[in-house]
């Protein structure tokens, strides 16, 4: 433990000396210390969590956020400066044996004093056999009405193994199934943060798999229970091509690949919620889709799990994008490529060209050679040609409309700047003297588009 967080823990004991309470190190600090993962976050059980969390925050001059100020279940948390975490959380029960026994699962139902973690002393209170269910890989619920209590927790346990790698315990698997409708009574926030977590850890695919064996993920998505077996395709074939997206990429996965590092859990989930939408033709302009036959559209389902709306404008983006590259099979970009539809595809789908591209690859199209070409095509366009150009400042404004011909803003003067913008991006114009000269031509057109 390096020298700030060791001096931030003494003076927790410092504060917490006055007093005749005791304060444990819990939950995930102990597990992950023992997995050897990183740890940025140090949980505590402790008896007046407020008064130690504020201050501790005050001495530090950290920040404080407080989590939950349900008397006798505050938790605060103070953010350090190296955005370290330190989160206090009122002893539950008499003792911290009660505590641990009303936690979730066995690998974070132990605890420590304090004062002994930061000596390094082996000694932990692991009532429920926490340890050795870590040394198995096992997620596995503690007795009693724990999902009762909290219904959350089975979802937990999948976002566990997911990012754990672990396996979860057939009894508590059985215990999911039995009551997995309970999880529809769970407010959609917090669904929201489980789930999100779970799409983004190394064991995602495996885990949302059995979500779905053991009836859990339709209760949380019920709207995709007759497109099950399609959404867990689609996660399969995403995870094995995010594993190799040279194979459709080529040249260009690296660059690919940077594009979509952060984002998996956003592709997954636009995976996950694909089939909703199959029978949707892409709307023009690449406005927001919804279905119009009664049955909810991927759009509403992350409205309703509580999603940003960056979050579903990037997912719904992403499928608009992908299933215009789907029903056209990218044949503008194919052996008879027309640059023009290129650049508009490239431009209407923005961001989330490449994402699209990786649902393209991952819904079963790897051994179409026409289409493996187009997309590569696509790519190397993308890349190559498209995002060099843009880096350039453009050859004419808006200003330069009004001051050469006179125009006032209206879908005309847009129309133009946009044909003209295509031109430059595909080499077609050079100078700020043969942009204006097409800007002419267009304004004799009024369209904005020259006939081809």
């Amino acid at each position: 433990m390096s020298a700030s967080p060791q001096n931030n823990l003494k003076e927790i004991i410092n504060i917490i000396s006055v007093t005749n309470e005791l304060i444990y190190v819990v939950g995930g600090t102990l597990r992950d210390g023992w997995l050897k993962r990183n740890c940025s976050d140090f949980d505590f059980a402790v008896r007046g969590a407020s008064r130690l969390a504020r201050e501790f925050a005050s001495r530090s001059r950290f920040t404080l956020v407080p989590l939950d100020d349900t008397p006798g279940r505050e938790t605060f948390r103070v953010v350090g400066k190296d955005r370290r975490v330190y989160d206090f959380s009122e002893l539950q029960g008499e003792t911290i044996l009660d505590d641990l026994s009303r936690r979730d699962f066995t690998i974070n139902a132990m605890g420590q004093p304090l004062a002994d973690f930061i000596d390094g002393k082996p000694d932990w209170l692991d009532p429920h056999g926490g340890k050795q269910d870590l040394e198995a890989g096992i997620v596995r619920v503690l007795p009693g009405p724990i999902f009762q209590s909290d219904p959350l927790r089975m979802l937990r346990a999948f976002r566990f193994a997911a990012a754990l790698e672990f396996e979860i315990e057939p009894g508590t698997l059985e215990q999911i199934g039995l009551l997995k409708e309970a999880i529809r009574s769970v407010a959609p926030e917090r669904v929201n943060s489980e789930l999100k977590a779970l799409l983004i850890s190394p064991a995602c695919i495996r885990n949302v798999q059995r979500l779905g064996e053991c009836g859990l993920l339709e209760q949380i998505v019920p709207e995709i229970a007759s497109f099950q077996s399609s959404s867990l395709e689609n996660l399969e074939g995403l995870d094995r091509f995010l594993a190799a997206p040279e194979s459709f990429m080529g040249e260009w996965a690296h660059r690919a690949g940077a594009c979509v590092s952060d984002k998996s859990g956003g592709i997954r989930m636009a995976a996950l919620l694909e089939p909703l939408d199959r029978d949707c033709p892409s709307p023009p302009g690449g406005g927001a889709q919804k279905k119009t036959n009664g049955q909810p559209g991927a759009e509403r389902v992350l409205d309703r799990l509580r999603f940003s709306n960056i979050e579903i404008q990037y997912m719904t983006r992403t499928l608009q994008s992908f299933r215009q590259a789907r029903s056209s099979r990218l044949q503008f970009a194919g052996r008879t490529s027309d640059d023009s539809a290129l650049y508009r595809y490239v431009t209407a789908s923005g961001e989330e060209l490449i994402p699209a591209l990786y649902l393209l690859g991952a819904t079963g199209n790897l051994g179409d050679k026409d289409l493996l070409a187009a997309a590569r095509k696509t790519c190397a366009f993308y890349f190559g040609r498209y995002l060099p150009a843009k880096d350039q400042p453009p050859l004419i404004n808006g200003d330069d409309l009004i001051r050469e011909f006179g125009l006032a803003p209206s879908p005309l003067f847009r129309d133009i700047l946009e044909c003209v913008e295509e031109s430059r991006v595909l080499g077609t114009l050079q100078s700020r003297e043969e942009a204006v000269r097409l800007a002419s031509r267009l304004l004799e057109t009024g369209s904005g588009r020259l006939e081809s």
